[in-house]
């Protein structure tokens, strides 16, 4: 009788539930915070914003930084697009999922034949430090970081020849 009774709760909609936090994978504990930013964005909802970040983060500049990215955003890949199976998540931290992990990753989104890329990175479990738990950083641009860092590099090595020549 009790496993007839334990069977009929797991399967009833409180059981799914359940079973879903307790299955669910990073990538798509990943994807729902992201899309619960984009989709805060969209909305130009700062309160909700706010909330998705660690309160570690929420500093004296926090309110500028927000507007200064929804502001950038606005203007360029709102509503845009994209897609969940393109998210390719670096995990670090513990075998215990509740005592210590982050995720971070690079989507492409993409609006009005333009490409844009946004990179989180989130603390998922923080047992010692709780304030660090949300997310740490979001970063929109108009090139993958790693274009930009081979840009940065490209024009140190110039700055640096440019040095030993003199």
């Amino acid at each position: 009788m009790l496993i007839l009774l334990v069977s009929t709760v797991l399967l009833s909609g409180c059981g799914k539930t359940f079973l879903s936090r307790l299955f669910k994978s990073e990538h798509e504990e990943y994807a729902e915070i992201l899309t619960a930013f984009l989709a805060a964005a969209n909305q130009n909802d700062t309160k909700k914003i706010e909330e998705l970040f660690a309160p570690n983060i929420r500093g004296k500049e926090f309110q500028k930084e927000v507007d200064d990215f929804l502001e950038f955003y606005n203007k360029t890949a709102k509503d845009g697009t994209w897609d969940k199976d393109d998210i390719l998540l670096g995990v670090t931290g513990s075998q215990d999922r509740d005592l210590y992990r982050v995720m971070h990753s690079s989507i492409e989104l993409k609006k009005d034949n333009k490409n844009y890329y946004i990179y989180m990175e989130v603390v998922t479990a923080d047992k010692e430090n709780p304030e660090n738990k949300g997310i740490q950083i979001i970063d929109l641009a108009t090139k993958r970081r790693n274009e930009i860092l081979e840009s940065v590099q490209a024009e140190a090595e110039v700055e640096r020849q440019r040095i030993i020549e003199q």
